[in-house]
């Protein structure tokens, strides 16, 4: 299963979690699929990968930087990605996302958004730096 997981570049709570999609889905299809297209104001923006290169609130690095600005740019994207990344670490620690399921389906985005709760309880007294 995958979902689409709003992670706070500042301190790594995660403070939004999308519906589940099969882990089979491409992640643009995820995101025409989601409800974050409707609730992003105009001027809000997130950090993506280059899979949603061309939505137009998305962030997302150069494929191919042909400038220092487009490397400084990816540079600063990266770091903040890199936190994205250690909060997702941090989730498959608990054995539930990444695992073979072991509940019905349809109580799996329960389990997600329990996980995500246990999560941010827990970066107040360990966080991510």
């Amino acid at each position: 299963m995958k979902y689409d997981i709003g992670v706070r570049p500042k301190d790594g709570k995660i403070c939004w979690i999308g519906n589940q999609s099969p882990g089979r889905v491409a992640d643009i299809t995820i995101y025409r699929h989601s409800e974050l297209p409707d609730i992003l104001e105009e001027d809000e923006f997130f950090l993506a990968d280059a899979a949603l290169q061309g939505i137009y609130n998305a962030v997302v690095p150069f494929r191919c930087p042909k400038s220092y600005e487009e490397e400084l740019f990816n540079y600063r994207i990266d770091s903040k990605r890199a936190i994205v990344e250690q909060v997702f670490s941090r989730i498959k620690k608990f054995g539930v996302m990444d695992s073979v399921r072991r509940h019905d389906l349809a109580k799996h985005d329960k389990v997600a958004f329990v996980v995500a709760n246990l999560y941010n309880v827990s970066i107040k007294y360990s966080p991510i730096f």
